[in-house]
């Protein structure tokens, strides 16, 4: 019965996205909105339910002084940062620069993380494996692909130089290595779009599929 449930209310939410192929409908909007609220109210519950358990019932419970204040630290730069959300020009408003400084933390820090991440996770490991794949020891095809894969890394990166118009290439060699490096770009960019749209028609065949079970059950058919 709970399975029949959920495929009803699937099926139903389903075509009501789907009405937005006829034109942009209260219906759709209303699907749109639920999908919203639901995921915003699964989230503000989640962040509240940790919040109480995890850090509010822990430094109450916690007789060391110590532990305490690394539970109470954390709350109280959360509640600065909520002072951001009121008017500039009410009473709370008017203190709300306080919240500059955890958000000032937290840009900080994710930057920090973000930019060690790309340079350790992902731009030196590419730089190795790119130099690495340039070897005899897969053969002849596998020279050539190693060849390839560093050519393409090195004239790609030349698309993203800056340059003012005056400094412009104005070589042959110049244009004909940056016009390499948008072929490159564009096929990757190409490989990851028809990568997004099969996973959306995978989704959709999913969706379908689910359409035809409950159709199934409801007609009693096999």
């Amino acid at each position: 019965m709970d399975e029949t449930l959920g495929l009803v209310a699937g099926t139903i939410v389903t075509l009501l996205i789907f009405s937005y192929l006829l034109k942009d409908s209260v219906l759709y909007r209303w699907a749109l909105a639920l999908l919203v609220g639901s995921a915003t109210g699964y989230a503000l519950g989640t962040a509240v339910d940790f919040v109480l358990r995890r850090w509010i019932r822990p430094a109450l419970q916690s007789p060391d002084t110590t532990t305490q204040v690394g539970y109470i630290v954390p709350l109280l730069l959360g509640a600065l940062l909520l002072l951001k959300g009121f008017p500039p020009r009410r009473l709370m408003g008017r203190i709300a620069t306080i919240g500059n400084l955890p958000l000032g933390f937290l840009v900080g820090v994710g930057a920090a993380v973000a930019v060690s991440g790309a340079l350790t996770g992902t731009l030196i490991p590419q730089v190795l494996a790119t130099g690495a794949a340039v070897t005899f020891e897969n053969g002849i095809m596998g020279l050539i692909q190693g060849i390839v894969l560093a050519l393409g890394t090195s004239v790609t990166l030349l698309v993203f130089t800056v340059r003012r118009p005056a400094q412009a290439d104005t070589s042959i060699w110049g244009r004909f290595w940056r016009a390499l490096g948008h072929f490159f770009l564009a096929v990757a960019l190409g490989v990851a779009f028809a990568g997004a749209i099969t996973s959306g028609l995978t989704a959709l065949v999913q969706r379908v599929m689910r359409i035809i079970e409950l159709i199934t059950k409801v007609t009693g058919n096999t």
